[in-house]
């Protein structure tokens, strides 16, 4: 009761929490006016790397609070699993787990509501697309082979794709918008979901041949490029505010062999690999090195750098006779002396220039 409360309570509730008991009042308040919008319209594309893309060209990433807490959460659920039955421990470990939730409920929480909040005092029409999440986790069905056993289907991959999604709660984003918008007396509209990804948001057409990648967008009728993205998020509000209809985009056999060519073109052009130089260079960067060809040449550097070898008879004695950190001290020794040995056959002249026996 230490805040301040204005109104009259109509409902009380007592709340538990994984931390404690919360006391919840609801009541009747008066509405404050609503401040006008700084910019018009807006669209909004919800996504995995980035949870909101609008189409002003903003990238909003959010951090996987669960994915940050996987080790905690394993850590405790193995402890959880060794315990007995019916013991206080086990109680007191999966109160420690329920806590461990809710933080990342909370922290889930915090981020959407500064999010949508910031694009509702911000936009007067905001628009979204119509998708239902549910769908969007469905697993992959069964692929039944010819012998009867089952074939890949992906489910695997699908899995990690629906935690991640459940982790940026693109769900909950949508309703805290919806909510928020209709509260502050902004215009908000859902468009529907098929090919506003495939979209070209300028001309109008839809192929699956404009996503060369997951993160590029090229448009193969008028040319259009942008982060796919943001291209999504400006057709939606294209969709939704100025009467945009998508279009589908036939390509003819030569088009599309001549768009192929283009890109092997393109991917031929691609610089190598390279590696950042080291302090002191002026920041240039060099191609990437073989790292059998750097061994193959700082072994031929020691080589010339050797004034012992004088012939190739020597360089094929001194690989052999070259110290190796792994033999005993005593094998050291006696290839230290087989060393010296060389060392006066070379001066003496025992081995010419070719190689060959004088003595």
């Amino acid at each position: 009761f230490y805040r301040g409360y204005a109104g009259n309570h109509t409902v009380v509730r007592i709340l538990k929490r994984a931390d404690g008991y919360y006391v919840q009042f609801t009541g009747t308040v008066d509405i404050k006016p609503v401040k006008p919008a700084k910019k018009s319209e807006v669209g909004l594309d919800f996504g995995v790397v980035a949870p909101i893309a609008d189409s002003d060209g903003r990238l909003h990433k959010a951090k996987r609070y669960a994915k940050l807490q996987a080790k905690k959460l394993a850590r405790i659920q193995r402890s959880i699993s060794r315990s007995k039955d019916g013991s206080n421990r086990l109680k007191a470990k999966r109160r420690k787990l329920a806590k461990v939730h809710l933080k990342i409920a909370r922290q889930r929480d915090r981020f959407i509501h500064k999010l949508t909040s910031k694009y509702v005092s911000e936009y007067q029409c905001i628009a979204i697309e119509d998708t239902k999440v549910k769908n969007m986790v469905r697993a992959p069905k069964a692929k039944a082979g010819d012998n009867g056993a089952f074939l890949p289907n992906g489910a695997s991959a699908k899995a990690g794709l629906n935690k991640s999604l459940h982790d940026v709660a693109i769900g909950k984003t949508k309703q805290y918008l919806e909510m928020k918008s209709k509260a502050s007396q902004r215009e908000f509209k859902k468009v529907p979901a098929p090919h506003t990804s495939q979209g070209c948001s300028q001309c109008g057409y839809y192929s699956e041949r404009f996503r060369p990648s997951q993160a590029v967008f090229q448009c193969l009728n008028c040319g259009h490029s942008d982060n796919a993205d943001t291209n999504a998020s400006s057709v939606i509000r294209n969709i939704a505010f100025k009467g945009l209809v998508l279009k589908p985009y036939s390509a003819s056999s030569e088009e599309v062999k001549d768009v192929d060519r283009a890109i092997v073109r393109e991917k031929k052009r691609q610089p190598s690999k390279t590696r950042k130089s080291k302090k002191g260079s002026g920041g240039k960067t060099s191609p990437a090195i073989n790292p059998f060809r750097q061994s193959e040449e700082s072994e031929g550097r020691k080589i010339r750098a050797n004034p012992e070898i004088q012939s190739t008879k020597d360089f094929e004695l001194w690989q052999e006779l070259k110290p190796n950190p792994s033999e005993s001290p005593k094998r050291r020794s006696q290839n230290r002396s087989a060393q010296n040995d060389l060392n006066i056959g070379s001066q003496l002249g025992f081995w010419d220039i070719a190689g060959e026996n004088t003595a």
